[in-house]
């Protein structure tokens, strides 16, 4: 369920993270294929914040895996938004009310992926942190659902 679709070559670059006590040790994302073991990433990574949509980066191969070596050029940072279903159990009415945020998302002109109801990510431009924080709360309070924003933490 997203608004971005893999172009080109599409491959799949693994991102590495130091381990979580769930067992999380990083995550793979799209890209596409540019030769010289470069890439563009062509989806917006959840739980990894090295990169973001749209990002150029270098990769390595190591044991037939292509691993992120290096970020090229930043493009994006991706921003976690969620929302409560209000019935988990009724999936038609999860879904309604996702077709609401997802319009919503489109009718601004947002790119955006979500891997379960209740959770997604947007990306915005890198380095204007300020206005992306004040564009996402202006989002929030005109989306027809509920919306609530997770900001990233930078040092």
């Amino acid at each position: 369920m997203d608004n971005i679709h893999p172009q080109g070559k599409a491959i799949k670059v693994h991102i590495s993270a130091k381990p979580t006590e769930d067992g999380f040790g990083g995550e793979s994302v799209w890209a596409e294929e540019l030769g010289n073991n470069t890439a563009r990433i062509n989806n917006l990574p959840f739980f990894v914040e090295e990169v973001g949509y749209n990002d150029l980066i270098r990769y390595k191969i190591e044991d037939g895996i292509r691993e992120f070596k290096e970020v090229i050029m930043k493009v994006t940072d991706s921003w976690g938004i969620t929302w409560e279903p209000t019935d988990k159990s009724d999936t038609e009415k999860t879904t309604e009310e996702w077709i609401k945020i997802a319009s919503h998302l489109k009718s601004n002109d947002v790119h955006y992926e979500s891997a379960m109801a209740g959770m997604l990510v947007v990306a915005l431009p890198v380095d204007q942190e300020e206005e992306n924080i004040v564009w996402l709360k202006a989002l929030k309070y005109s989306c027809p659902i509920e919306l609530t924003l997770h900001f990233n933490e930078k040092d």
